[in-house]
Parts: C-alpha cells; structure tokens; sequence
C-alpha cells in the first residue's frame, strides 16, 4: 500500500503558520485596544471629575479664588484634549482589531479549502487503494481457483 501524498501540503502548512501569525497579531491588536480604552475611559473620567469639582466650586461649596479656579479650567481643558486624543487611538485600535479579526477569519476559510481538498483528495486516494486490493485478492482468488480446477482435471 503506497502512502498518500498532498501535493498542497506545503502551501497548506504555510496557510495555517499565516493564520496563526494573524491569530497573534489579533491577540495585540485586542489588548491595545483594551489599553487604550482603560486610558480613554480613565481620561474621560478626570474630566466628569474635574466638571464636579469646577460646579462645585461655582455652586460655592469651597472657597476658591479666580486663579484657582482659572488654574482648573485650563488643566480641565487639556484634560479633555487628552480624552480626545485618547479616544481617536481607542477607535483606530478598535478598527485594527476589526481588520484583524477579518483577516483571521480570511485565513481560516484558506486553510479550510484546502484541508477539504486534502480530506477529498485522501478520500479518493483510500478508494483507489482498497479498488487496488480488491482487485489483487481477485486475482488472488482467481489463480487460485483455476490452479484447483487445472488439479481436479488432472485426476
């Protein structure tokens, strides 16, 4: 009985090593993204703190003088430039996470046309062979049949 041999193995081999390179870079791509929206998020919440403080002190709940409150405004303000730019690199990191995950789901549907074609291709390869070995034990039978009908005549 020969061994099967997919002559495809090679690009199927390098398909799933591509699939498990984009799988990786997926696994980056999601824990930036989750940095940068734990720094988005923890930006976005100085900024609703420091709004609290600002009313507050508006409100008169502390004694605050003009500069204070003046030094608060302009650290409020590039606390929300900050949130801002930190939520334009959480939604590029979103977006490379979606590209990624679409790219993984291309290499998989790949890999998985050719593993079809290998599963088609052995398939077909066990057929031939169990045909191949049917076809030798007939002859088998066969010779051995016409060696006992050449012996019975004999007699």
């Amino acid at each position: 009985m020969s061994r099967f041999k997919f002559r495809l193995q090679r690009v199927l081999d390098l398909r799933e090593r591509r699939e498990r390179e984009m799988a990786t870079a997926l696994a980056e791509a999601q824990r930036q993204a989750a940095e940068a929206r734990r720094a988005h998020e923890e930006l976005e919440s100085a900024c609703a703190n420091g709004n609290e403080h600002i009313a507050g002190t508006m409100a008169g709940e502390t004694g605050t003088t003009a500069g204070e409150l003046q030094y608060l405004s302009v650290v409020l303000d590039h606390l929300r430039l900050q949130a801002r730019a930190a939520g334009s690199v959480r939604a590029e990191a979103e977006v490379r996470v979606e590209q990624s995950t679409d790219a993984v789901a291309e290499a998989a549907r790949a890999r998985q046309v050719l593993e079809r074609l290998r599963n088609t291709q052995h398939s077909e390869w066990q057929d031939g062979e169990l045909q191949a070995e049917q076809r030798a034990m007939d002859a088998v039978a066969l010779s051995q049949y016409v060696l006992r009908v050449a012996r019975v005549g004999k007699r």
